[in-house]
């Protein structure tokens, strides 16, 4: 993106790893079509990846809706959901298996590329969006989560469904992942961005 950036500023050999977050923000928010136009371009790639490829959620993708929400600095980001074939109940063992396989917060990797990229892009840090109900209220994204030995459904009644960030499963969890964010680490290598997977 910021190669792209760098080329409608009529600056195609400057290296964009050189550019600090100002000078990235500048950019975006002067060439609003560029940054439109490669956001698209990625998602329609992603998609593409999405269905024709079963291990990314441990099943055909059947169907898919998504929304585009752009923030106030003018940076875009997607809401989607994805509806599998065949897919398990979600109280199962098969599907507690499936989530598994297709959904995780762990930090400690084998995979070098891997490892850095969930260091780098899904550990959740308080901001002042994390409570708009007041800087003392409890983060309304659910962090910390809580560690969680195996991965389990929750009550949707329960205090742990608020506590968890209303999400219905509790991935396993250590102590030291409480603060990265739900990741598919095929789709993670894949795009390089952050993302919030949930089931």
């Amino acid at each position: 993106m910021r190669k792209a950036l760098l080329i409608a500023d009529g600056r195609p050999n400057k290296d964009p790893n050189e550019l600090d977050v100002y000078a990235t923000q500048r950019l975006l928010e002067m060439y609003p079509v560029v940054v439109s136009k490669r956001f698209m371009i990625r998602v329609n790639a992603l998609v593409t990846f999405m269905l024709n490829n079963d291990e990314v959620f441990g099943g055909q993708a059947e169907d898919y809706w998504w929304r585009i929400e752009f923030q106030n600095r003018g940076s875009p980001h997607l809401h989607m959901v994805v509806w599998i074939k065949d897919h398990t109940l979600l109280d199962t063992p098969e599907r507690l298996q499936r989530i598994d396989h297709v959904c995780s917060c762990e930090l400690t990797v084998q995979d070098a590329e891997l490892h850095d990229l969930v260091r780098k892009v899904q550990i959740h840090s308080h901001s002042h969006t994390c409570g708009k109900k007041g800087p003392n209220s409890r983060c309304r994204f659910g962090y910390p989560r809580n560690p969680c030995a195996l991965a389990h459904m929750i009550d949707l009644d329960s205090r742990d469904f608020i506590a968890n960030g209303r999400r219905v499963c509790n991935l396993k969890r250590t102590s030291e992942e409480r603060y990265v964010n739900n990741y598919s680490p095929i789709l993670l290598k894949l795009s390089q961005v952050n993302m919030d997977v949930q089931q």
